[in-house]
């Protein structure tokens, strides 16, 4: 398991991550990158239906220590 540090490596390199701590099984996180120069990247959840919204990490998530690549098949 990784902490958050970890997990950010692992999203800078376009992989997604989930915590194995959330309640919701089947979501997790990518970092999307901007296509527009002045727009900072961003964190978006795909949530188990499928949809995507913008996620703002909690402190809990920050410090947390159970994070994982998501691995698809």
């Amino acid at each position: 398991m990784l902490d958050f540090g970890q997990a950010r490596l692992k999203l800078l390199q376009g992989k997604p991550v989930t915590r194995k701590g959330w309640r919701y099984k089947g979501r997790y996180i990518l970092l999307q990158k901007s296509i527009k120069e002045l727009q900072l990247p961003y964190f978006i959840m795909i949530t188990s239906e499928g949809s995507c919204k913008i996620w703002d990490i909690s402190q809990e998530d920050i410090l947390a220590e159970d994070w994982v690549e998501v691995e698809f098949c």
